[in-house]
């Protein structure tokens, strides 16, 4: 008789005869790549923990053998090479014992340090400190918990806060907007932008061109180009959106923040959240999630 239980990446197979047999199955879904941005270190240890349950966990030799075999062919489909599982696998050397000089060097040994992975980048990084016997460990900016854990409901557009927001006119004729940032919910900053002033003078650009053109929008139609917490990072970039999107509702004078023209060629290499085709712009920024931009240039 054959039991079989089901685990989150292994399949637990015990089989009742006379000497008690188990073994274990990676499902055939695995989906670890070589090309994802984790360090190498990392990617060599997903070797050594599957092969090291291949050879921990079936009974007999014939099972732990097909599980071997499983293994290279799944990684390989992975894009793990010959190389990655000789890298992986070989025997460690016994450590020596320590010497006097070594015992010495490792009292004025500095302390190691920790800095994000970034492909091509953190490895030269790493050699540079190596040089200057600083150890440097390497942690990934994407992890598992980021990409499938969600305590929280996703808030809704109109409720949501500490953002830099695009606003377009409904008429499709009409190719103006407006770029700025609010700490508020997006629904009372939009509530602003419809009424005027209470002393009928200064009312906002966007009231004054809804009053002029007798246009409207809708809260669902803003686009929200960015999110920041911090006050002054904010308008670092509500400028920088500014200056690259170049908003025709926006009046001269009205930033926090005037970017040195030093910034422009950096700047300009930014791709564009806005065009003048309103319903294009609409759709792109419902569909697709792209990434906030960086503001360390501007700092």
């Amino acid at each position: 008789m054959t039991t079989s239980c089901l685990f989150w990446t292994v399949w637990l197979k015990f089989r009742v005869t006379a000497l008690f047999q188990h073994q274990y199955t990676v499902k055939p879904h695995i989906r670890t790549s070589i090309y994802c941005l984790t360090p190498i270190i990392h990617k060599l240890g997903v070797i050594k923990t599957l092969y090291h349950r291949a050879e921990t966990i079936p009974s007999t030799e014939e099972a732990k053998s097909v599980e071997r075999e499983h293994l290279k062919s799944a990684l390989g489909t992975c894009g793990y090479k010959d190389w990655t599982f000789q890298k992986a696998l070989k025997p460690r050397k016994d450590p020596s014992p320590p010497t006097q000089a070594s015992t010495t060097s490792s009292s004025t040994r500095n302390f190691g340090i920790t800095i994000p992975y970034v492909s091509d980048v953190s490895e030269k990084l790493k050699r540079i400190f190596g040089q200057h016997q600083i150890p440097v460990s390497l942690k990934p900016c994407n992890t598992l918990r980021q990409k499938l854990v969600h305590l929280k409901d996703k808030i809704p557009q109109r409720k949501q806060s500490n953002i830099v927001y695009a606003i377009n006119c409904q008429d499709t004729d009409c190719d103006d907007y407006y770029t700025g940032e609010t700490k508020q919910p997006l629904h009372k900053q939009m509530y602003q932008h419809r009424r005027p002033s209470s002393t009928g003078l200064n009312d906002l650009s966007v009231y004054t061109h809804l009053k002029a053109a007798k246009h409207t929008f809708e809260d669902k139609d803003v686009i929200v180009l960015d999110k920041e917490q911090r006050w002054f990072e904010r308008g670092v970039k509500e400028a920088i959106y500014v200056r690259r999107e170049e908003p025709t509702l926006n009046r001269g004078g009205g930033l926090r923040h005037n970017l040195s023209k030093s910034y422009e060629p950096t700047i300009r290499k930014i791709p564009r959240r806005l065009s003048c085709d309103v319903t294009s712009t609409i759709v792109t920024s419902q569909v697709k999630n792209t990434e906030p931009i960086q503001d360390q240039s501007a700092r």
